[in-house]
């Protein structure tokens, strides 16, 4: 039996409190067995929901993070369908379901303003007929099927937790997201918790990625800047022709749907989806009764790119804490102000640097790494920006700094 197999069998509905602390028992307990120490994350009294996010790994000292989300959704028998590259057609989908429950809403308050002869009543019941239809499409009954939406993200991810060396496993983490399904909270309340990681990490949100044979990974300019994506992405292209799918990468803006990898910086969003003559791309099973397929093979085959992936993030890692070694400590940058940096190709760059006996400091405008302070021949503002390259090089290399009031600390 698969991990999918297992989870649909023994936990296809993750709801209801009780539904959920059953399935985090058993995933938690499956990870031990991986050898990895799992914990609960979120439990923030400030919100009202009481997030419980599991996580495994080290999130603050990862390379990559992988996601998933763990909670089902309700129904009210209408799909939800996704279609991310036609912006006419998702308009019209989404417009179509608004304009049916305006209309049922309108009948029912039609019925009652009859009834009572009151045109108030008509128009109070159609309000809160319309308010209720939206409720119970996030909190209503459960739906019983969710093969797709969440269950093959859970089973891929903890697919590719198998996969992983022991070295690519101190540079990985997991996180299994709860309440997606209403308006992706459990994603925000983390992102408020931990800031650096909502910032400066890479994101690998696995949603729905059980039904279609073509990929779409969506991801913004920031994510696509780090090496940690080129990473993944070649992992994921060079693996696709061997397991039977396509893949299509595109930035944020160019795919619309929501997902918790939109309360990242940094998010990547990757979901699967068939082709339908007319519409393009869509997955149009979620969240109905419809919702039992789910190909192994897209399992498989995103363990195995995201394992890669993590390997090869993990040696660049290494590299990194290799290279730093043959630069002062005092050289070493962290711009807060300036998330997903490449870094990476800056410590290379630098590390040459200083095995050819050149001690360098790092700057960046008018800002030296030296824990944030200002280059001598620099200034914060105007006058730093116009101060000349040469100037504000000389005085890093010679170590004048000078620690402005408003500079952020490194630390």
């Amino acid at each position: 039996m698969t991990i999918r197999e297992e989870i649909d069998a023994q936990f296809p509905i993750r709801k209801t409190t009780a539904q959920k602390r059953a399935f985090e028992k058993w995933v938690m307990a499956k990870m031990r067995e991986m050898g990895y120490r799992p914990y609960v994350d979120g439990m923030n009294r400030k919100d009202k929901l009481r997030h419980r996010n599991i996580v495994a790994g080290e999130p603050h000292n990862a390379e990559l993070l992988i996601s998933a989300h763990y909670d089902t959704a309700a129904t009210i028998g209408v799909p939800d369908l996704r279609i991310p590259r036609n912006f006419p057609v998702y308009i019209l989908s989404q417009g179509a379901v608004l304009l049916g429950m305006l209309l049922i809403s309108l009948l029912i308050g039609t019925a009652v303003g009859l009834a009572t002869k009151s045109g108030d009543w008509l128009i109070l019941t159609f309000f809160f007929a319309y308010l209720a239809l939206m409720l119970l499409m996030m909190f209503g009954a459960a739906n019983k099927h969710n093969v797709n939406d969440n269950t093959s993200g859970i089973a891929a991810l903890l697919e590719t937790m198998q996969r992983l060396s022991p070295e690519a496993r101190e540079k990985t983490a997991f996180i299994l997201f709860d309440h997606q399904e209403t308006g992706s909270r459990g994603a925000k309340s983390y992102g408020a918790q931990h800031v650096e990681v909502q910032t400066m990490k890479l994101l690998v949100d696995l949603n729905c990625v059980g039904d279609g044979d073509t990929f779409v990974i969506s991801a913004p300019k920031m994510a696509q800047d780090k090496p940690q994506y080129a990473a993944v992405r070649e992992s994921l292209e060079e693996n696709a022709m061997a397991s039977g799918v396509s893949t299509q990468f595109f930035g944020r803006a160019g795919v619309q749907g929501a997902g918790d990898y939109r309360r990242f910086v940094c998010g990547v969003g990757v979901s699967a989806y068939h082709h339908s003559a007319g519409v393009g791309l869509i997955t149009g099973r979620i969240h109905t009764s419809r919702d039992t397929v789910c190909r192994q093979e897209n399992l498989d085959y995103l363990a195995k790119s995201l394992a890669d992936a993590a390997q090869i993030a993990e040696q660049a890692a290494f590299f990194s804490a290799f290279a730093l070694q043959f630069v002062p400590e005092y050289a070493t940058i962290v711009n807060r102000k300036a998330p997903c940096w490449r870094d990476w190709k800056r410590r290379k760059q630098h590390a040459a640097e200083s095995l050819q006996g050149i001690p360098r400091h790092f700057c960046r405008g008018d800002v030296c790494g030296v824990r944030g302070a200002v280059c001598a021949g620099g200034s914060a503002g105007a006058a730093g920006r116009a101060a000349s390259a040469d100037a504000i090089a000389a005085g890093c290399k010679s170590g004048t700094v000078e620690a402005p009031a408003d500079a952020a600390r490194a630390d």
